[in-house]
């Protein structure tokens, strides 16, 4: 892959992103302690990137397992937008 190498560091934070919703997803699944440092820590740095879709998960339970629509819509598009820079550097 010769990308540019402003292009080759968004496709590294783009793929970061999403492996970062990916734990938190996972983390809501299985009803993650969030009194756990490294739980409260990846749901604070995800929050901001979940906030604008807040409004999807509105009816989902406070405590426990939950399955969060909005956060599973941000690694859609993540997985979309990488394959299309990976596949436009081609």
């Amino acid at each position: 892959m010769n990308a540019p190498v402003g292009k080759k560091q968004i496709i590294w934070l783009v793929a970061i992103l999403c492996a970062l919703l990916i734990a938190r997803l996972c983390t809501q699944l299985f009803a993650a302690r969030p009194d756990n440092v490294g739980v409260d820590v990846l749901h604070r740095v995800t929050d901001v990137l979940v906030w604008p879709l807040a409004w999807i998960d509105a009816t989902q339970p406070q405590f426990g397992a939950r399955f969060e629509r909005g956060t599973l819509l941000l690694i859609v598009v993540g997985i979309i937008g990488l394959h299309r820079l990976t596949t436009h550097l081609r």
